[in-house]
């Protein structure tokens, strides 16, 4: 009468395993450090505001099996001047699987282009805050794909001004 208890003590520890799992994957991907207040938005966060240690777990998500999970963690990275994030960001785009995830909040469209492009901006700019040359090689590696989003994204027009100096 041992083995059914058993089983369901370690299906609980495995469900309780899987939940601190998912919330330490969630904190990973949205939390904002304690003290921070110039943003909410993790990819808007400064270089001395983000750990060794969290980019670290990030990188170890890039293989994650669910795909969702993999692009968050690749967004991030990149957003964050990260090459392995890039790399990842666009190894998903060029694949195809970074289609459907973000609807925008208000008007209900797929908005995915208008978050990779947000993401690549952030990548250049991070990489041009280290030097003007790691922003030049930057500039050069998301051009390509900036030129394709603008295609994609909702409102061309707005985005403009932004991609000014990448495309042109």
């Amino acid at each position: 009468g041992d083995i059914p208890s058993f089983s369901k003590f370690l299906k609980k520890i495995l469900i309780t395993l899987f939940i601190t799992m998912e919330e330490q994957i969630q904190e990973l991907l949205n939390s904002i450090p304690q003290g921070v207040t110039y943003t909410s938005f993790p990819e808007e966060l400064e270089p001395e505001d983000i750990s060794q240690e969290r980019i670290d777990c990030l990188k170890k998500l890039l293989t994650h099996e669910d795909v969702f999970i993999e692009l968050c963690a690749a967004k991030l990275l990149c957003a964050w001047g990260i090459d392995e994030g890039f790399r990842a960001l666009i190894q998903l785009y060029e694949a195809g699987k970074t289609e459907g995830y973000f609807t925008h909040r208000l008007h209900g469209y797929e908005g995915t282009a208008e978050q990779l492009l947000w993401v690549l901006l952030c990548y250049q700019s991070t990489k041009e805050e280290i030097s003007e040359e790691a922003g030049e090689k930057a500039r050069l590696q998301i051009r390509p794909y900036v030129k394709q989003l603008l295609q994609k994204v909702h409102n061309p027009e707005q985005w403009k001004k932004y991609v000014k100096g990448i495309i042109n």
